[in-house]
């Protein structure tokens, strides 16, 4: 039975190694994730973001851009609880993604 976790079965280039967490590109490869700073500069949750490459991004109107096309929402249940109506908000902030996720 083939090890469908090898290079040959998953088209990865074994000698090619990508960077674990880093707030930069890293030479050729460029940043898969972006993280808007003014919103989630003091979150928790980015020290758990592991073996992918990210940059801040004040710009984008999401918490997190995955592509051009999908923008993630962190809320937490208190922040919620106290501001009901965000949600919404958030929601027209996103209308230029064609994927939204909210994370709860």
């Amino acid at each position: 039975m083939e090890d469908l976790a090898s290079p040959e079965c998953s088209g990865v280039d074994s000698k090619r190694i990508l960077p674990i967490a880093t707030n930069e590109s890293v030479g050729s490869f460029p940043s898969r994730l972006k993280i808007n700073k003014k919103r989630q500069e003091g979150n928790p949750l980015i020290k758990y973001i592991r073996n992918v490459v990210f940059e801040w991004d004040s710009e984008i109107k999401s918490d997190f851009e995955c592509s051009r096309n999908c923008g993630i929402v962190y809320l937490s249940a208190k922040y919620h609880k106290l501001h009901p109506g965000y949600i919404e908000t958030r929601l027209k902030d996103l209308s230029r993604y064609r994927i939204k996720v909210f994370s709860l």
